[in-house]
């Protein structure tokens, strides 16, 4: 979805909540990022969650934005909150 799209929306529909979920194994960043490991990746994911959320700050100014990290954990899917410093 394109920025434009995401305006375009939020203006006929007014977004009030804007999600934004990053997870753990994602192979975007393994591609990206071959040689990191773990902790790295999630670092790389958390920044670029902070620019996701700047970006959605700046589009969508009234809505709430919530971001978090989907992981395994005993045969469940978790969800955790992550706090992201804007990046704007």
């Amino acid at each position: 979805v394109t920025r434009s799209e995401i305006a375009l929306l939020h203006e006929h529909h007014e977004f009030v909540r804007v999600v934004g979920i990053m997870h753990w194994q994602c192979g975007y960043y393994h591609s990206r990022y071959p040689l990191s490991v773990e902790a790295e990746l999630f670092s790389h994911q958390v920044r670029d969650l902070g620019e996701f959320y700047a970006e959605m700050r700046k589009l969508t100014l009234d809505a709430t934005i919530e971001t978090y990290y989907a992981y395994p954990k005993e045969g469940h899917l978790r969800f955790a909150r992550i706090e992201v410093l804007s990046c704007s």
